[in-house]
């Protein structure tokens, strides 16, 4: 009787010490996936809102829906004036090209752009739909100042291939992702798009070399 009594509490030490550690490692099973989830909340929590969040800028409808998915539109380069208090280019050009660059020169006293020398890049184009997106054309932290439209719907940088929403600069992929392209204010009157030269001027890049 006491041989089977003992067998009896070995057993039930022995199925305990099953499901202690059954219960352990399903806490630590637990605990991964949790760590799991955060990280991916915090991945997308820095996409959304980490240094490169642009502002918000009101954007002027300038035509009709276009559809970017039949092809690739690449920034045409075009001629601005420049004047003490804008940036003004014609209406025409970017409804005729979609996507346009150019550069305007950064003033004495305007803070140093030791990344982009004394010329600042700017780009604008025309939203999926039909909004006019003024910015400034820098690609942090890879530096390129070119993009494109591909058939994804993306603004897609020509060195790195970074991509961005084309309607809303949002985030979609790449080593860039987190640093849209700056919005730079516009204005549009007389057939004319007037930028804001003391907004260009303060303008200086986000990560700096």
């Amino acid at each position: 009787m006491e041989e089977a009594n003992r067998l009896h509490s070995k057993k039930e030490q022995v199925l305990g010490s099953r499901l202690r550690l059954g219960s352990t490692g399903a806490i630590i099973v637990l605990f991964i996936v949790a760590m799991i989830g955060v990280g991916v909340f915090l991945v997308k929590s820095n996409l959304k809102n980490g240094p490169g969040l642009t502002k918000d800028v009101a954007r002027g409808q300038i035509s009709d829906p276009l559809d970017y998915s039949t092809r690739r539109y690449d920034m045409k380069s075009i001629k601005v004036v420049e004047t003490d208090k804008n940036v003004i280019f014609s209406l025409a050009d970017i409804k005729k090209y979609r996507m346009v660059g150019f550069t305007a020169k950064n003033r004495a006293g305007a803070p140093s752009q030791s990344n982009v020398g004394n010329q600042i890049p700017l780009m604008a184009y025309i939203t999926p739909s039909g909004s006019l997106n003024t910015v400034v054309s820098y690609c942090e932290p890879c530096r390129a100042t070119q993009s494109h439209t591909e058939t994804d719907g993306t603004l897609t940088c020509n060195v790195c291939g970074t991509k961005w929403n084309l309607e809303d600069e949002a985030p979609v992929s790449g080593a860039c992702s987190a640093y849209p392209p700056e919005p730079i204010k516009a204005e549009v009157r007389g057939g004319k798009v007037y930028l804001d030269r003391q907004e260009i001027a303060s303008w200086k890049p986000r990560v700096e070399s």
